[in-house]
């Protein structure tokens, strides 16, 4: 037996061990008992995997007394939807996450409506894409997040989140009350935020309970 072999033999058993510890990590987060979606449904679909990640770098916080929500729909006008991909309802305030499983470069302004992600090809050619404001994207969900809630003063924050695999050329964000933030980074960007108390925890109670 080769000694290359040896060693992609030991390479398979040591992703086989992760991958069953990543699994068993996965079927006792809440987030699998919120959502119901399978550990195979995460890692091959975009969308789960971000929010999977939003809660993987925040889930420390539900022994602060914090609750998560995903994928929750709230009414709008003429009977219609808006989903906010993820939740987090904690003592500091409300957390209102929009996740962008982008690559490639980002360019953009809270001010403008449209976003541009710019994917390198050969050369110095890249392959442009227009992406609708995710800031005014996520203001609209807390709109009617507040309407929801009866909560129409400050409290309620805008999280955008974006993929490990993007790059921010140039992107402008003037808001207090918006966070911008790659994945990696995300844990890091709220928690100046979480040191204040302004929700007990029966309000976290009332609020999840309503949505």
């Amino acid at each position: 037996m080769s000694i290359v072999f040896i060693i992609f033999l030991a390479c398979i058993i040591l992703y086989c061990i992760h991958s069953a510890r990543e699994v068993d990590k996965y079927n006792k987060s809440q987030y699998r008992k919120i959502t119901k979606n399978s550990f195979l449904d995460v890692e091959f679909d975009k969308g789960k995997n971000g929010e999977y990640k939003i809660y993987k770098s925040l889930f420390h916080y539900e022994m602060d007394g914090a609750s998560f929500l995903f994928n929750c729909y709230l009414p709008m006008e003429n009977k219609e939807t808006t989903e906010i991909d993820a939740i987090m309802i904690h003592h500091s305030g409300i957390y209102v996450f929009e996740s962008k499983n982008y690559g490639g470069w980002i360019f953009g302004n809270e001010r403008n409506v449209w976003w541009t992600q710019a994917l390198l090809g050969e050369g110095y050619s890249a392959q442009k894409e227009r992406f609708y404001n995710p800031v005014w994207q996520n203001r609209t969900h807390i709109k009617y997040l507040r309407k929801k809630l009866g909560l129409f003063d400050g409290k309620i924050y805008s999280v955008i989140v974006f993929s490990d695999r993007c790059e921010f050329k140039d992107v402008t964000i003037f808001s207090d009350d918006v966070i911008l933030t790659q994945q990696f980074q995300l844990a890091a960007s709220i928690q100046k935020y979480t040191n204040k108390i302004i929700f007990n925890q029966e309000k976290i109670n009332k609020y999840y309970d309503l949505l």
